[in-house]
């Protein structure tokens, strides 16, 4: 049995909410509010679904953290981290975005040796590099 097999508790950080407030706003903008609200529906039963599935994601490939995972729910992906008992759904972008890394990431990332503990080493914020075919 996992430690994940009764399920986890879910939880979005702020910066995950501001995101998809942003989904709502821009569709009612647009002058259908409908979508926005369906888009965003769809999200959090994704998300839902992570409560039993937390591994369904896959490793974010810009930071190959084996811990920071990631749903891809076209427009979007869903990234969230996987903790003991929790996952945390930190942000909600457009899927044709490419997370980028802040500077000096690698070298705080070879600081922290196999084994040691995860709180020692401070997660990336993660910031967002739009593709050349970004409109926003």
């Amino acid at each position: 049995m996992t430690p994940w097999a009764a399920g986890v508790r879910i939880s979005f950080a702020y910066s995950a909410i501001e995101d998809l407030e942003r989904v709502l706003a821009y569709y009612a903008e647009e002058g259908v509010p409908e979508v926005g609200r369906r888009l965003v529906a769809e999200v959090v039963g994704a998300v839902g679904a992570l409560a039993t599935h937390p591994n369904t994601g896959r490793v974010v490939p810009e930071f190959n953290l084996p811990d920071l995972r990631e749903l891809i729910r076209p427009p979007f992906r869903i990234v969230y981290r996987r903790e003991a008992g929790r996952v945390r759904v930190v942000r909600v972008w457009r899927s044709e975005r490419l997370l980028k890394r802040p500077e000096g990431w690698e070298s705080r990332r070879a600081g922290v040796k196999s084994g040691s503990s995860r709180k020692a080493a401070k997660t990336p914020r993660l910031g967002t590099e739009p593709k050349q075919t970004d409109r926003s």
